[in-house]
């Protein structure tokens, strides 16, 4: 187990060729989780990969606002967090 409890990112989306399963999985190739594929399953499962990724940003985000609010300025780049997003999204 990593430091954060959880399986050490990163994750990835992978297409069970011989059923119609997908699962994520982790940096060490152990499932985190399966489902089938369904409907909105593979943007669930895009999701669920991204998790710890969001977490990380979410961090870095709280982390530069708290030192930016103690010199006084509120402004923060925002970038990561939008191209976690358009991953999450997936191709349109």
């Amino acid at each position: 187990m990593s430091e954060t409890g959880y399986t050490p990112r990163p994750w990835e989306v992978r297409n069970q060729h011989e059923s119609s399963e997908l699962m994520v999985v982790g940096a060490d190739g152990r499932p985190v989780c399966s489902m089938r594929s369904w409907g909105e399953d593979e943007a669930n499962a895009r999701l669920i990969s991204k998790a710890p990724d969001l977490v990380e940003a979410l961090r870095e985000i709280v982390g530069s606002m708290t030192e930016a609010s103690k010199s006084g300025y509120t402004t923060v780049s925002i970038s990561e967090a939008q191209a976690l997003l358009a991953e999450i999204d997936g191709p349109k």
